[in-house]
């Protein structure tokens, strides 16, 4: 889990550091790849 790692802004080690901006711009990154994913898989089947 290391590419999630937040900045060391006085945080405990292994306290939760996910904001609600980061969990929104995490949320979209992943959902504009699962549609990628689904574009993709949709072309295969063509």
């Amino acid at each position: 889990m290391e590419g999630l790692a937040g900045p060391d802004d006085d945080v405990p080690h292994g306290s939760l550091w996910l904001s609600a901006d980061r969990a929104e711009a995490l949320a979209r990154s992943l959902l504009s790849c699962a549609a990628e994913v689904r574009e993709q898989s949709r072309g295969l089947d063509a």
